[in-house]
């Protein structure tokens, strides 16, 4: 697993403004609390790092907010610098993923919910999970296969930790595209789910996860009015692989 926190720290003189620098100086983050060494897998830390690289990435982005030396509460990162730290520390299997990234908005009004706001260069991006392969867990009757992470121009998420476990909430303009539903009297499959929350357990690569089925759904597929009726009241919750 790559030691994320000293690439991350290596970087700290490429992320900034044009005349403010992201952070302070590597040897000395600005809190009275260490940076830890979240990503190294011999430290005493090893049970709680990161197992995936979509938890390697929000952890990342927890710790850019957290140990950031800009003062304001808003901040616009410079996209060419950070899509290079991001390539450096090989957190997105595919590479060509962060290349279309246009901006990358930070809101730290509360530093211990920092939100984040990702904006792409095209209306519409799809990243394949597990280089195309995606990830399957049967459920109620039948596999559901999780192929493509969908974003609609830009997506928004705020972080925090949970008893030294990551959440990310409260998704916006980004859905799951692939194989979805259930077997039994009714039959139900749809291709495209709603993301709600991720809470990354501690100590392995599975994640709760929350999600509901997307308006985007009964956009673009024939269903019964009942059907899009009950799932905007309907929150799903599992314990799947998460991983991109």
């Amino acid at each position: 697993m790559p030691k994320l926190v000293p690439s991350l720290l290596a970087a700290i003189c490429l992320l900034g403004t044009a005349s403010l620098p992201l952070f302070a100086k590597a040897e000395s983050p600005p809190s009275p609390t260490p940076a830890p060494s979240f990503f190294d897998c011999k430290t005493e830390h090893a049970k709680s790092a990161p197992k995936s690289k979509l938890e390697q990435f929000y952890t990342m982005l927890f710790h850019l907010s957290r140990y950031a030396s800009h003062p304001g509460d808003g901040i616009v990162l410079d996209v060419p610098k950070v899509v290079n730290l991001l390539l450096s520390t090989r957190v997105f299997s595919d590479p060509d993923f962060p290349r279309q990234i246009a901006q990358i908005q930070l809101s730290r009004k509360d530093r211990a919910h920092p939100r984040y706001r990702v904006m792409f260069d095209k209306p519409e991006v799809r990243l394949p999970l597990n280089r195309g392969f995606g990830f399957g867990v049967f459920r109620e009757g039948m596999c559901q296969h999780a192929k493509e992470l969908v974003f609609y121009g830009s997506f928004s998420f705020s972080l925090a930790m949970k008893n030294e476990s990551l959440e990310v909430y409260d998704f916006d303009n980004v859905d799951l595209w692939g194989t979805f539903g259930s077997r039994g009297i009714v039959d139900v499959e749809v291709n495209y789910v709603s993301i709600k929350s991720v809470d990354f357990l501690k100590g392995n690569a599975m994640g709760l996860v929350k999600a509901k089925v997307s308006r985007k759904e009964f956009d673009v597929n024939q269903h019964s009015f009942l059907l899009e009726l009950v799932t905007k009241f309907v929150t799903d919750k599992s314990i799947q692989p998460i991983d991109w």
